[in-house]
């Protein structure tokens, strides 16, 4: 088993790793299913997409002074058991440094139901997830071909927010810097 790799945070991932004293709310998306439902194959959809994203293994950690993702080669988001997907399922996520930091789950009411730490996700992210799920889902009934899809991973992104900013993202702002004055984003 090779070791997790170690990236770049986001800036808000960094913020919220250090305010993580103060619980973050969960976001939750829930896709109502009809029609016959193979749970097994939904599971192993949701499976064969965490394999793929690497956001849906990730967990963070302090390393030489900076906030880093770290990034798990099996373990990560957690397909809930049945009964676990019911209203508390916030409750079982875990924190930053050790996860899981979503859960996906199907309720007795065949309601796909998406949790995720908002250091992972955002409500857009979950949309596209659960649209990614079901997709493999289809494929692995046959009803559809397999998304010819790369593995996504999402420290690319941090690391080009991080060559972008630069310097703004670790000096002090003073009194002549671009984000003078601001006090919150609008």
């Amino acid at each position: 088993m090779s070791a997790p790799l170690r990236l770049p945070a986001a800036p808000v991932q960094a913020r919220l790793w250090r305010a993580r004293a103060t619980p973050a709310t969960p976001l939750a998306l829930e896709a109502r299913l009809s029609g016959p439902l193979r749970a097994d194959v939904l599971q192993a959809a949701f499976a064969a997409v965490r394999a793929r994203q690497e956001i849906l293994r990730t967990t963070f950690a302090e390393h030489r002074d900076a906030v880093v993702q770290v990034v798990h080669p099996t373990r990560g988001a957690r397909w809930l058991a049945p009964g676990e997907a019911g209203a508390a399922a916030h409750t079982l996520l875990g924190d930053l440094s050790r996860g899981p930091l979503v859960l996906a789950g199907l309720d007795a009411a065949h309601t796909l139901r998406l949790i995720a730490h908002p250091a992972v996700a955002d409500y857009r992210s979950l949309e596209l997830l659960a649209e990614e799920i079901l997709a493999a889902y289809a494929a692995q009934l046959g009803v559809a071909e397999e998304p010819a899809l790369e593995p996504v991973e999402f420290a690319d992104v941090c690391i080009w927010i991080e060559q972008q900013l630069g310097e703004l993202l670790t000096e002090p702002a003073g009194p002549d810097a671009p984000t003078a004055g601001l006090t919150s984003a609008p």
